[in-house]
């Protein structure tokens, strides 16, 4: 189900846009992933070289959260 369904099954109108963050270095984007997630600097390193950007992929933060349980 996309955001195009839903305007479209709750007659929502739909505006402005949808992502509206500022772009991060690599080096930025490593600092966020150490600080915020936890990582180590290694493995942040390692992760936004292979996303090609200061991202991570969904693969990698399943596998680092992949012992913590919902409650």
């Amino acid at each position: 189900m996309t955001l195009d369904d839903v305007s479209c099954l709750l007659h929502l109108p739909l505006g402005g846009r949808l992502l509206d963050h500022t772009s991060l270095t690599k080096d930025e984007g490593i600092t966020l992933i150490v600080d915020l997630l936890g990582s180590d600097a290694f493995n942040a390193h390692i992760e936004v070289t292979k996303a090609k950007c200061a991202h991570v992929r969904t693969t990698y933060l399943k596998e680092m959260f992949k012992d913590i349980s919902l409650r």
